[in-house]
């Protein structure tokens, strides 16, 4: 009796029971909420992507999407066809997968047991509708799975490639010859999955979390965002390392739209693939991609974040192994775009590079007066950079805003072409290199145009030189020391020095320059006395000077004819023969060219009315000592055509030159000249056969 009394006392208050109407309301409630956000889940999946493949492969640079909803498929259908035609695997067709037809019957079902899940009395019937609306989305990626297997292995043997059969995978990446498909689970499926886990989770979920004081709703609410994120935490994980650390090697890692952390090491062979250009951000201490691996593949991601350098020379990607390519990626606010280091076989190809606008460009000088390269006090990185590297391709670039566009040293057998360079100080710079081809490259508006220093042989073809006009350097080409070039159908125009000459001294073959269009430079050819090279079929018109000796002892051993062609010359005043050329020699080069050697602020006045005096008082009355001697002229030009432009020459102090003053230079002049002979006249003729 004590005891029954004490339980029902005061101090008994524990063992109550509470208010029956209090312990079924709150249940109720919470399962109409649970049953209606689930039911909004289930019809989120109506219209939502069941299944999504993502095809990647060198050929098709952009990718291929399939994405399966519940009734149709949408995506690169056609081109998925034809690929699949080449190795025997049927065309797909929705009517020939009857399941699709069952998709709004399962829909339904799902949410019929959703209702029941919400409202049953009984337990096993809650329990078989909790049952449904797990292995729902589950059997719809064992649908897939089966569809992929039999599609895999049913290969027509009279299709054009034999190949054994094969079992794509429905989640993760399959690689099939050079061709990836990374394949995930839609957002439709992830939804149902959802639903079954508010209904079968929520109700008791829900009651713990109140009695330790957390909000039922709360914990709800975040069972459900956790659900629905899980593709998107899965593709944009901002982890980069840890993602491709999880990437099998040889397999592809998709990037989805979003910031990842860089400063990341790629130690496996790996595909890096972005959608929609993710951004990779790196920490602003060093480089943000290091590739050690080879045979890795980054594609269309935008890098940025480098190191501030110089030291270390931080890029946004770096290069160390052999067999890696880049292609379709955005580097910007980085030291160095794109550094190459003793690597082989690389592929740079159609990407932009971005440097550092604000900085300052150092070493400008260097090409002509060696010493530092500016890398210290410069404050900005090359674009490519590449150290003894071979059989490296640079194609399609776009590069603004760097030291040198292009940088390489030490290296063999690098193609580059088709790249556009504008705003940096060398657009190519190469040093020590060996077998180097230019070709059909756009250089424009840089401090120099190309700068070539030692090495060789090199191939320069149909590249465009334009408007590189520094006061220091201003070179549409400068050749230091590169022995056999072969320079062909370039248009250089609007340069400072269109082409500058110096060396190699004693080469065993000469330089050919053969139909360039040089044009509208304030100096059209620098020539120094180490030259060793044949000027034929090209164009030089309306050139301040059209060639200019520098040194002493000449200008070489330059012919400027070669196989019954010389050159076109738009200061040429004779007459045609009848075949295209003229009838008598062309001559360049005199007192007043002598004169802006020593004299160079004089250039400006170079076509002025004063100096074109002084030339015909010379060419009248004075021995005329030419810097060259063209016997063969050509009439018309034969090289790249070329809109020619009026150089601009300082025009507002031409026209303040007075008649008085053109008149004592003149006179000036001709005191100073000398009647000589003419015995460099012959050494010329002896170096320019007819």
């Amino acid at each position: 009796m004590a005891i029954t009394a004490a339980a029902h006392g005061e101090g008994g208050q524990r063992a109550s029971s509470p208010d029956p109407a209090a312990v079924g309301a709150v249940p109720a409630t919470r399962r109409w909420v649970l049953g209606i956000l689930a039911l909004a889940l289930v019809g989120a999946a109506a219209v939502l992507p069941l299944w999504h493949s993502f095809l990647t492969a060198p050929q098709y640079p952009d990718g291929l999407e399939f994405v399966a909803y519940g009734t149709k498929v949408t995506g690169d259908l056609t081109e998925i066809d034809s690929l699949n035609h080449y190795v025997g695997m049927r065309p797909f067709r929705p009517d020939d997968l009857p399941e699709m037809a069952l998709w709004p019957v399962g829909l339904g079902l799902a949410v019929l047991a959703v209702a029941v899940a919400t409202l049953a009395r009984h337990r096993l019937a809650g329990r078989l509708a909790c049952f449904y609306l797990w292995s729902f989305p589950l059997g719809i990626l064992a649908v897939i799975q089966i569809r992929l297997y039999q599609f895999g292995h049913d290969l027509d043997p009279a299709a054009a490639f034999r190949m054994d059969g094969f079992t794509p995978l429905a989640v993760g990446p399959t690689t099939v010859w050079n061709f990836t498909a990374w394949s995930v689970p839609g957002l439709g499926v992830f939804s149902l999955l959802a639903a079954a886990a508010l209904v079968t989770f929520g109700p008791g979920l829900g009651g713990r979390r109140r009695r330790r004081g957390v909000p039922a709703a709360a914990v709800l609410a975040a069972a459900m965002a956790m659900s629905l994120s899980l593709p998107a935490l899965a593709a944009e994980s901002g982890d980069l390392q840890a993602m491709l650390d999880a990437t099998p090697d040889g397999g592809t890692l998709i990037l989805r739209p979003g910031t990842y952390r860089g400063d990341v090491v790629v130690d496996r062979p790996v595909t890096i693939r972005g959608v929609d250009n993710p951004r990779i951000q790196g920490s602003g201490t060093g480089t943000v991609i290091t590739v050690q691996a080879a045979g890795t593949v980054i594609l269309g991601v935008t890098v940025a974040g480098s190191g501030p350098g110089p030291a270390g020379s931080p890029a946004g990607i770096r290069i160390e192994a052999d067999d890696v390519r880049v292609e379709g990626v955005l580097v910007q606010e980085s030291y160095m775009g794109i550094t190459v280091v003793g690597a082989d076989r690389i592929h740079l190809v159609g990407n932009v590079i971005r440097g550092r606008s604000d900085a300052a460009v150092g070493g400008e000088s260097h090409a002509v007066e060696g010493g530092a390269d500016g890398v210290a006090a410069g404050g900005r990185g090359d674009g490519i950079s590449l150290w003894e590297v071979e059989g490296v391709l640079v194609r399609g670039n776009l590069i603004e805003d760097a030291r040198d566009g292009v940088y390489l040293s030490f290296g063999s057998g690098a193609l580059i072409d088709s790249n556009e360079i504008r705003t940096s100080r060398y657009g190519i710079h190469s040093m020590f290199a060996a077998d180097l081809a230019l070709a059909e490259n756009f250089i424009a508006e840089n401090l120099s145009g190309a700068v070539l220093m030692y090495g060789g042989p090199a191939l320069v073809l149909r590249n465009t030189f334009v408007d590189n006009t520094s006061p220091s350097t201003g070179f549409g080409m400068l050749l230091k020391d590169v022995a056999d070039v072969e320079a062909v159908q370039n248009v250089i125009a609007g340069n400072r020095t269109g082409i500058h000459i110096d060396g190699p001294a004693g080469a065993e073959n000469p330089s050919r320059l053969t139909a360039n269009t040089v044009a509208s430079n304030q100096i059209g050819v620098t020539l120094y006395p180490s030259v060793v090279a044949v000027f034929h079929l090209n164009s030089f018109a309306d050139n301040v000077v059209q060639v200019l000796q520098q040194g002493r002892g000449g200008t070489g051993e330059v012919a400027w004819n070669d196989r019954g062609h010389g050159n076109f010359w738009s200061t040429y005043q004779g007459y045609d023969n009848g075949r295209g050329k003229g009838m008598t020699a062309h001559r360049e080069g005199s007192s007043v060219e002598r004169l802006l050697v020593r004299n160079p602020m004089l250039l400006p006045l170079a076509s002025s009315p004063a100096m074109r005096l002084v030339r015909a008082v010379e060419e009248k009355w004075a021995m005329y000592r030419p810097v060259l001697t063209d016997p063969l002229p050509l009439m018309e030009p034969m090289s790249p055509p070329l809109a020619i432009r009026t150089p601009e020459t300082a025009a507002g102090v031409v026209v303040g030159v007075t008649g008085a003053a053109a008149v004592i230079v003149a006179l000036g002049m001709f005191v100073t000249l000398r009647p000589r002979r003419a015995s460099g006249v012959g050494a010329w003729r002896r170096e320019a056969p007819a």
